[in-house]
């Protein structure tokens, strides 16, 4: 039902950590028993799960009986109001100011920032522990209704999915969301959770020779449709309220025009909106509850850490407003719980602040575990059963591109909100829980906003390289070569004039042809001007673009996964050259007799999708998400017959591990 990763010679990844604790329990003269067992963690991530919910006994009654178990953190908070940058900060413990991973379509993987960044379940992995993964992890979707693994935003069942972090996955090495029943009132066993908590289930009650590191990911709350009939019936007969929506027309008038106009009366039936959220919340509190019968039934009952959260939360018709991406509270807070050995049993759920960023190094001070370096988030573990340690605690959400960002600041009394206009709101949560009355148009409260707006980041670094930052030569007749990397997103009009010039690419990569047989290496520009580097039904492609025509031009198919060379000439001449892996050149006649004609008004992507068609069969258009090992990309000038691949001068521009200001 799961991969299992090995390593290239066939031994385990973790066999040197096996023989280490071996060693050192001899030299210690204790037996293996003697030794304090390291705890296994389990993380149980659900999407777009509101707070409010899971404190209610009408929707979620099981879980009434969990959150007993442990403790309850009440003000905690996702540090984006967007999915993928919520669970980059959650695996990574950046903000996502610090990462640069700030939108849906940015693929985490590629940002600069996270040159050397070790996730949370890498680090696990290399202290020791079993890693496995059911779900929604990192960003993913279900892939529409071809249940395609890539899609253009980043979503599909891979999603941003990052293979070397696992030991165990369901539903397959590299992917993360199982294909789902298309019904509108499927069985649960055919549901994408029902899937995902039926391997959780059977994982829990095997036995494992090592500690564990497991995460169940469920799309919960998102999913509505993928919801059977039962829980629509029993959430029909509900009187409870899910979100105090009353007078929501009343409780936008005194908000700035920025939030107004972007978020407000973006709701249309909200009856059927709350219906919809609620059958999905008792749907995830009978899956949650089986995960948790199932460890409780299993063998690692009595040394499992538990912890339970969401990506963040859901607006539910207050303020008008249906959307994940505001900062209000019921956007911004999410549940969380923990519970498990060491972790007291506190009845009074905990007030003080605590963000995403500090699940990374919370759960390492449970296990026991040195933390990175490079983490920002501060372990909240001793602020269970001390209400008054860390009550000055202080957490941020951003939502937004980095470019602009608009940022909420949280403390145990006061919610913040500063827009990307500089426009306010202030709400005061010892009195005004569901913030209704804002405070920031208030001038009696200046002091209290200036203190809160000091912790909000000051810059967002970008998420590609700078242009400066991208090695490039000009040759001596008049070429301009540049050395590319995956991610690289380069304005148009930082680039060099293309009109009247070849081109020459030179690439190595690694082809994975369950993900990658329609797939975009690198574009630049639009169907008026410009072209692509692609693969399409398997086939490396050059597509050119003029005046919105495209001339396709294929090599000779990939059939085998693998290191791939690939190397392509659109000659001055108009002849079209396509070499794999060192083979005879495909060639054929091309449209452009003397060079490329007209100037590309898009910007360069390298492994990220622009604004061109690529082809009316696959209008996806997926990024290519694998490795480069090279990206050569040469502008031939009239004076030169080709370009040449060639290694970086020494004086060209040294890469830099983060960039120096924000994106692009």
């Amino acid at each position: 039902q799961y991969g299992v990763a090995r390593l290239s010679d066939g031994s385990h990844p973790n066999a040197p950590w096996r023989r280490l604790l071996a060693l050192v329990v001899a030299c210690c003269g204790l037996s293996a028993g003697e030794c304090r067992a390291a705890p296994n963690v389990l993380v149980i991530l659900v999407q777009d799960w509101r707070a409010s919910v899971t404190e209610s006994p009408d929707w979620m009654p099981k879980f009434q009986t969990i959150r007993k178990r442990g403790v309850t953190f009440e003000n905690a908070h996702a540090a984006s109001t967007l999915e993928n940058a919520s669970r980059t900060s959650l695996w990574t413990g950046l903000l996502p100011s610090t990462s640069g991973v700030t939108l849906d379509d940015q693929d985490w993987r590629r940002a600069v920032a996270m040159t050397n960044v070790r996730t949370l379940p890498e680090h696990f992995r290399e202290n020791g522990y079993r890693t496995a993964a059911g779900g929604r992890v990192f960003y993913s979707n279900h892939g529409g209704a071809e249940a395609l693994l890539l899609s253009n935003d980043g979503g599909g069942r891979r999603g941003y999915e990052l293979d070397v972090a696992w030991e165990l996955r369901f539903p397959e090495v590299g992917v993360q969301v199982p294909k789902r029943a298309l019904s509108d009132s499927p069985k649960l066993e055919e549901t994408e959770d029902g899937q995902i908590v039926a391997w959780a289930c059977d994982f829990l009650q095997r036995e494992s020779d090592k500690p564990f590191f497991a995460v169940v990911g469920l799309g919960g709350l998102a999913l509505p449709r993928q919801v059977p009939k039962a829980y629509f019936d029993r959430a029909s007969e509900i009187e409870a309220v899910l979100a105090p929506v009353e007078d929501a027309a009343e409780d936008v008038k005194d908000l700035p025009p920025f939030p107004k106009n972007r978020f407000c009366d973006f709701w249309g039936s909200p009856g059927a909106g709350v219906q919809n959220y609620g059958a999905a919340a008792l749907m995830c509190d009978d899956m949650i509850a089986q995960v948790v019968a199932a460890l409780d039934a299993g063998p690692h009952a009595s040394n499992t850490l538990v912890l339970i959260t969401s990506t963040r939360g859901a607006m539910l018709g207050e303020k008008r407003c249906e959307l994940g991406g505001t900062l209000w509270e019921s956007a911004t807070r999410v549940p969380l719980i923990a519970f498990g050995p060491d972790i007291e049993t506190i009845a009074r759920p905990q007030q003080q602040a605590v963000s995403l960023i500090d699940v990374y190094p919370t759960l390492c001070d449970w296990a026991r575990l040195n933390p990175p370096v490079h983490l920002e988030g501060k372990s909240f573990r001793r602020c269970v059963g001390d209400l008054g340690y860390g009550v000055d605690r202080v957490v941020t959400t951003m939502a937004g591109s980095g470019g602009s960002p608009s940022y909420g600041v949280r403390d145990v009394d006061w919610h913040y909100i500063r827009y990307a206009d500089g426009s306010e709101e202030l709400y005061d949560h010892q009195q005004d829980h569901d913030e209704r009355e804002n405070q920031a148009v208030m001038t009696i409260t200046q002091a209290e906003r200036t203190r809160l707006a000091g912790f909000i980041p000051p810059t967002t670094v970008g998420f590609s390289r700078l242009v400066d930052q991208v090695p490039q030569l000009q040759t001596e007749k008049g070429s301009t070569q540049l050395w590319l990397q995956a991610g690289d997103v380069l304005p148009y009009q930082a680039m060099p004039s293309l009109p009247g010039r070849g081109l020459f690419l030179d690439l190595a990569f690694d082809y994975e042809p369950r993900f990658h047989r329609n797939a975009v290496l690198a574009c630049w520009g639009t169907d008026e001007a410009g072209f692509a580097v692609h693969v399409e039904n398997g086939s490396p492609t050059l597509s050119l673009y003029h005046k919105g025509k495209r001339e396709a031009f294929a090599g000779t198919p990939l059939t085998m996964k693998g290191p791939v060379e690939l190397k392509i000439v659109m000659a001055l001449q108009g002849a079209v050259e396509i070499s794999l892996n060192g083979e005879n050149a495909v060639v054929k006649q091309g449209p452009y007799q003397t060079g490329f004609p007209g100037q590309p008004k898009n910007a360069l992507l390298v492994g990220r999708v622009g604004a061109l068609p690529l082809s009316k069969d696959h209008p996806q258009r997926t990024p290519f998400d694998g490795s480069f090992q090279r990206f050569n990309l040469t502008l031939v000038s009239p004076q030169e017959v080709q370009g040449s691949a060639q290694t970086p001068p020494e004086d060209a521009t040294v890469l830099r591990a983060q960039p120096a200001s924000a994106g692009l």
